[in-house]
């Protein structure tokens, strides 16, 4: 067992101003360490897990949205207010509908296995204490705010750039055993959704969001173009060296959106 050390000393002033001695400093909050926090993660987890297994998907990809939920506690665990959503992640076009649905799910939840007892009462209120915490809530997990710093951080620009060079390295060779069908058709790029599991394989078929440089004149080579770029996609997957700490962070490579063309034809 570690020997505490005795009390630190400040001089404090009298009333008529002379200094007094021995009175001790007030005591500081002690600071959570990185295991302390994943023991509080956990709790609160076994908590809140039972109420999200009670709950059925609204629709397909209602699982994908997180939501981060603001709570405040008593020191017994209940909740002194209604939970709050602070923050919602992985909303796409094909599951924004059911984005109110989750979100009023996940305060249901919090509220319904409140109160969460056992949580550590020396860290209530201690730096990042578990009075005031961040929930991370999806149907398909809850993941209190220890793991925040992962899943809502963001790809920083460096990173972004080297997961693109690492995706243009794969696929230059599938695309180089191709050529635009027409010297007309050189200009066309396309804008092409491509979404991965964590293995870099392919989660679904890639799909053209977006054309640029289509004129009267190339337009009939449009359906080619596509054909032939998605088909390269295909080919060169999996992209299997990709980093996996940024599969699912904020704009990370589970879905991504590619820029490309075919090279030009030879005149």
């Amino acid at each position: 067992m570690p020997m505490l050390a005795p009390p630190a000393f400040m001089a404090l002033a009298d009333a008529d101003g002379e200094q007094r001695r021995g009175a001790p400093l007030p005591k500081k909050p002690m600071a959570m360490s990185g295991m302390d926090q994943t023991a509080v993660d956990k709790r609160i987890s076994e908590q809140i897990r039972p109420c999200i297994a009670r709950q059925a998907s609204p629709g397909p990809g209602a699982e994908r949205i997180r939501v981060l939920v603001d709570i405040e506690l008593t020191r017994d665990g209940r909740l002194m207010s209604v939970p709050k959503s602070f923050l919602v992640d992985g909303v796409d076009a094909s599951n924004a509908r059911y984005r109110p649905v989750v979100e009023k799910y996940a305060i249901e939840a919090i509220t319904a296995c409140a109160p969460i007892p056992d949580l550590p009462p020396q860290f209530y209120n201690s730096p990042g204490g578990w009075r005031h915490s961040l929930v991370r809530y999806s149907l398909s997990a809850v993941i209190s705010k220890g793991t925040l710093s992962r899943s809502f951080r963001a790809m920083t620009e460096s990173e972004t750039i080297d997961v693109a060079q690492k995706i243009r390295v794969r696929l230059q060779p599938c695309l180089n055993r191709r050529v635009s069908p027409d010297a007309s058709a050189d200009p066309i790029r396309v804008v092409a959704r491509v979404r991965f599991n964590r293995d870099g394989s392919l989660a679904a078929s890639p799909t053209i969001m977006r054309r640029d440089g289509v004129t009267a004149a190339n337009a009939r080579y449009v359906s080619a173009i596509d054909e032939s770029l998605t088909a390269a996609i295909v080919e060169c997957a999996p992209f299997s060296d990709l980093p996996p700490d940024l599969y699912d962070v904020r704009n990370g490579w589970s879905d991504i959106r590619l820029r490309m063309k075919l090279p030009g034809k030879e005149r």
